[in-house]
């Protein structure tokens, strides 16, 4: 750099040449002063800025101009272009929480009896052959099974059920615990091959629980058809989303919401479907819908926690991490995590409708939910914890001190392993 006088001129080579700008004084030759000369650098013509009007040198209002000769077309309407903030840039990175299928863990399996003990001796006898094939493909699809070779096991427990069916009846105890095993374990090996990654063998499995489970070809009195259909409708929603196709998962989702509306058990996890429903409605820009959905989930969760208290003596906080006799202990769990997870998407959402105080308020309902049920290592809760400090650190308007607080009195969160099921977003 050099100075001269009062002006600071810039004597670093232009586009890698040497060029030389002249300036009052100098002793340049002509024909270096002559090449230097903006009036003859195209370079310095074409990246000159935008033009400024008249009498404008001073402060005053600069055109932008619109054609392609530096000069606004006739009748062409200039756009206006608003900042992005900060906080804007934050939403946009905030994405919900998918809990994925309902129900994490596996179902028991379903002990079925040997088809022999479900047949009179004469009928025994008369279908000794049809007997035998069916004992012949329980055993292979069992042996299958052990192989991980879902889809061929999935097909000889078909065959075996067929036998059943036409030897016992729809109406015998027996083959509508065959019914329940057979859509148990489609549901099952199907999302351990999408988990997997084998996406052609997940949708076949998935499809054949689908047509198990229609009213048409299911038994009379399979009473949990509907549940099970609900589940597979569920699971369906997950496989579609995980191809990244979010109208048939939002299809699904919605046909899981109204199957499971009917046959809800108490003590169950009532609002997972809702909240991937509400995640999906989120994915595809519907906030307003989304933030709906999850009140809704949020209200049922509410509801669902002061149902399975009333088991239990003493204050809530005291009686929700370990429930008395009478209630699953992992149910309790469940609901506190989509309870979480639901005042989490709240704030998800309302960051993108631009509604910053509800927004503050549901993450901090996060973190305390979090907290105080689930414990200070869990991983959600370490999850709350990073997203609260992420937001009183890079946005101000939402670093509000009840927040800073808050963040404040945490302890570092530790590391949390990537496969954990909160490890993201």
């Amino acid at each position: 750099m050099a100075e001269f006088g009062e002006a600071t001129m810039d004597l670093r080579p232009l586009g890698g040449e040497s060029a030389l700008l002249s300036s009052p004084g100098s002793k340049l030759p002509p024909s270096k002063q002559m090449w230097a000369s903006p009036s003859t650098d195209k370079r310095t013509s074409k990246s000159a800025g935008p033009k400024q009007s008249p009498g404008s040198a001073g402060g005053g209002r600069m055109s932008v101009s619109a054609g392609p000769a530096g000069r606004q077309l006739p009748g062409q309407r200039t756009t206006k272009r608003f900042p992005v903030t900060p906080r804007d840039l934050l939403s946009r990175k905030r994405v919900p929480i998918w809990l994925g299928a309902s129900g994490q863990r596996e179902p028991p399996a379903i002990r079925v009896p040997n088809v022999r003990f479900s047949l009179p001796d004469d009928a025994l006898e008369r279908e000794g052959e049809a007997v035998q094939a069916a004992e012949q493909q329980e055993r292979e699809a069992e042996s299958l099974e052990v192989a991980k070779r879902y889809v061929l096991a999935a097909e000889y427990y078909e065959q075996a059920l067929a036998v059943r069916r036409k030897c016992a009846g729809d109406d015998h105890s027996h083959t509508v615990l065959a019914f329940e095993r057979a859509c148990e374990l489609v549901n099952t090996w199907g999302m351990r091959c999408l988990a997997a990654g084998q996406t052609v063998a997940a949708l076949e499995l998935l499809k054949k629980a689908e047509t198990l489970t229609e009213a048409e070809s299911a038994a009379p009195n399979f009473t949990r058809r509907a549940e099970l259909r609900g589940r597979t409708f569920g699971n369906l929603c997950c496989y579609f989303r995980s191809r990244g196709k979010h109208n048939a998962a939002l299809q699904f989702a919605e046909k899981a919401l109204r199957l499971e509306r009917q046959c809800a058990k108490e003590g169950e996890d009532p609002s997972r479907t809702r909240l991937n429903f509400a995640a999906l409605l989120s994915a595809m820009g519907r906030h307003p819908e989304a933030v709906q959905q999850n009140e809704m989930a949020a209200a049922a969760l509410r509801e669902a926690e002061r149902s399975l208290s009333t088991v239990n003596e003493g204050p809530m906080s005291a009686r929700l991490p370990s429930v008395a006799a009478g209630a699953a202990p992992a149910a309790a769990d469940d609901i506190t995590v989509s309870l979480v997870v639901a005042y989490h998407n709240l704030w998800v959402e309302h960051a993108k409708l631009s509604q910053w105080s509800a927004s503050s308020e549901y993450l901090l309902r996060a973190v305390n939910t979090a907290r105080q049920r689930l414990g200070e290592s869990h991983p959600l809760t370490l999850k709350m914890m990073r997203s609260l400090e992420a937001s009183t650190e890079n946005d101000v308007n939402e670093g509000s001190p009840r927040m800073q607080a808050l963040a404040r009195s945490a302890s570092p969160p530790s590391r949390v392993n990537a496969d954990t099921p909160f490890g993201g977003s």
